[in-house]
């Protein structure tokens, strides 16, 4: 079957590889890393790039049950776990990486004024495309966010102005932080942006910015990690739609937690740190909680069997009283 001849194929492709993108530090580490340079480094990493590209779409479609869609940044999960395996294998022949944090801090102003202008565009392009109106809007606001297409499920009106309203708020959460613009928030701000035609509402990420933000207390993580942390930690929303702002504050706090030692074991060479954090938070948390669950199902089922187990021994007795009155 040709691609062309599926739509949803080749949209399925172009998804993965514009994603696949989270793991481009190898190729570069491989070509140009002067620790280990020889003359066949272009190739080594050429080579490594095209198998990269070659298996990252099956084992996408693998990882995506380990957190059941309740991670949205699938390939950043996908990429951590490919990245610690090829990170690995380097380590193994005294591949060294040398880890880099070069973070701008100079163009806040400018940065905010085009973003912003950018947020109130998507507004009004889609207040018009939705016929002059936020119709739907709150229709979309209930929404879990659980493998939720807006596009398909609320036109493209709808999802333009939840996509502009979603970047002023994130903008304000690195203001209510502290911290600067720069290109890694700028890369979350614009990511929430994106997933707000996919599964992000205000509703299901506020709780996981203020896990994210509580996770602070009591530790000595920078506000530059926590922002960014609570930006692509969003990825989560989905569990705080489904299951609610209390599991959705949880899944904050273990993903701020673990995404500060996670990046260790692929070297920091998967773009999506936070997303490869978010998918092992989302596979450990749905456990706890689908027993839970199940646990508080199990005891309201118990209650209401025993109500209404006395209801009718009591409505029982007033019969007798009642025929025995009677006779």
């Amino acid at each position: 079957m040709e691609i062309t001849s599926n739509p949803y194929l080749l949209l399925y492709i172009l998804v993965t590889i514009s994603f696949t993108s989270a793991l481009a530090p190898f190729i570069s580490e491989i070509a140009f890393n002067v620790h280990v340079f020889s003359k066949y480094a272009y190739i080594h990493a050429i080579v490594l790039g095209i198998i990269i590209g070659f298996l990252v779409t099956p084992l996408a479609k693998k990882m995506a049950g380990f957190h059941e869609g309740f991670n949205l940044y699938n390939l950043g999960f996908t990429g951590g776990i490919f990245g610690a395996v090829i990170a690995s294998v380097l380590k193994l022949y005294q591949f060294v990486v040398v880890p880099q944090r070069i973070i701008s801090v100079e163009h806040d102003v400018e940065l905010k004024i085009i973003s912003s202008s950018v947020f109130i565009s998507l507004i009004i392009v889609g207040y018009y495309i939705n016929n002059k109106s936020f119709e739907g809007y709150k229709t979309l606001l209930k929404d879990n966010g659980l493998k939720s297409d807006f596009v398909i499920k609320y036109g493209y009106g709808v999802t333009f102005i939840n996509m502009g309203i979603m970047g002023f708020v994130a903008i304000i959460y690195t203001i209510l932080l502290g911290e600067t613009l720069n290109g890694p928030l700028l890369a979350g701000v614009l990511t929430i942006v994106g997933f707000s035609a996919y599964g992000k509402t205000i509703l299901n990420i506020t709780p996981i910015l203020l896990g994210v933000f509580l996770g602070k207390f009591g530790s000595q993580i920078d506000g530059f990690t926590l922002a960014l942390s609570g930006l692509f930690g969003s990825s989560l929303a989905p569990i705080a739609g489904v299951y609610g702002p209390f599991w959705g504050v949880i899944a904050g706090m273990l993903h701020v937690a673990v995404v500060q030692s996670i990046g260790i074991i692929h070297g920091g060479l998967n773009l999506y740190n936070n997303g490869f954090s978010a998918g092992i938070v989302a596979g450990f948390l749905l456990p706890i909680i689908s027993t839970l669950k199940e646990s508080t199902n199990k005891r309201k089922s118990k209650y209401l069997q025993r109500q209404k187990s006395l209801h009718d021994l009591i409505r029982k007795t007033e019969d007798n009283l009642y025929d025995d009155k009677n006779k």
